[in-house]
């Protein structure tokens, strides 16, 4: 059997991320799942899924974090975007704000030596979706 493959999630310690984390690690994926606090007890339903001690990891990011997201990206051949940023205060015009087009931030990424061959999912659920 070849090499494991390497996904990101975003916002993977949510309710519909973690879904998508628990059956990728069942199909045997390689997972990159980004939380805002990684050591969180809010996130040890995470640790507790079957196979995510061997593969399963996670990392520090939140959306307006580049780094931290090119971090959990670095090896990935896929990425599935479901967080949702979280404003901090309150924001007058949330669509102008906060909208932040992760399509083009992850095809910038993709188009880098960096990150070559990158798949991107979107999930449109949730928070105003």
């Amino acid at each position: 059997m070849g090499e494991k493959k390497r996904v990101c999630v975003t916002g993977a310690g949510g309710y519909v991320a973690s879904w998508v984390v628990k059956l990728l690690l069942s199909k045997g994926f390689i997972v990159h799942g980004t939380v805002r606090y990684p050591y969180d007890e809010r996130n040890s339903h995470l640790k507790k899924l079957e196979k995510a001690s061997e593969n399963l990891k996670l990392f520090k990011a939140d959306l307006m974090d580049f780094q931290g997201l090119f971090a959990a990206t670095a090896g990935c051949t896929g990425v599935f975007h479901i967080a949702s940023p979280v404003p901090s205060a309150k924001v007058s015009n949330p669509q102008r704000s906060f909208h932040i087009d992760l399509p083009v931030i992850f095809d910038l990424k993709a188009r880098s030596t960096y990150l070559s061959n990158l798949a991107l999912g979107l999930c449109k659920w949730g928070h105003g979706g």
